[in-house]
């Protein structure tokens, strides 16, 4: 969502939104593709105007669906979060490298007098969703050996008796010092 700065009042204004399934998809279009699919986005948040900076307070609401990494079953994560973000007007620094302080990385610079909130909603989804999606924390994933969903299916294959590359270490015997 695209806010003119010139429509945001210094006393501030709420805004609501919401964002369909198909937003992700259409907002990285050509770029890094994600492992999960993101349901309807609500967001509500208040844009204040303090002189050229604009301080958005929001919080955002979603569902998340994946693949479990451990049972490969669906997996599904409520995500429910709070922001905050300065905007300021993009400096017109030219240099290839530049040193943040604590906070600039509190700050997203805007151009053309206008607020993109969607990387900060895309931003907000991406620091909630962990690099590993599990279906339940208790998940005991596939057998190793006949691939049978542990948490649905008992498994009848043998104990395995561990590496056999290993094997060898098992003669080893240590003197006690």
């Amino acid at each position: 969502m695209r806010i003119p700065i010139g429509q945001i009042p210094e006393e501030g204004k709420a805004y609501s939104i919401i964002k369909e399934e198909d937003w992700l998809p259409e907002l990285l279009d050509g770029g890094e593709p994600v492992e999960f699919s993101v349901g309807e986005v609500q967001v509500a948040c208040v844009l204040r105007k303090v002189r050229e900076a604009v301080y958005v307070e929001g919080s955002l609401a979603t569902e998340v669906l994946g693949e479990c990494c451990r049972c490969l079953e669906n997996a599904r994560l409520r995500i429910q979060c709070e922001f905050r973000y300065i905007f300021l007007p993009e400096p017109d620094i030219h240099a290839e490298e530049m040193e943040l302080s604590r906070d600039d990385l509190d700050c997203v610079y805007y151009r053309e007098e206008v607020i993109d909130l969607d990387p900060v909603i895309y931003e907000q989804i991406m620091l909630q969703v962990p690099m590993k999606m599990l279906c339940r924390d208790d998940c005991r994933g596939l057998c190793g050996s006949c691939g049978a969903n542990l948490n649905r299916d008992a498994c009848t294959c043998p104990p395995r008796g561990g590496d056999e590359r290993l094997a060898v270490l098992k003669k080893l015997k240590l003197k006690n010092s």
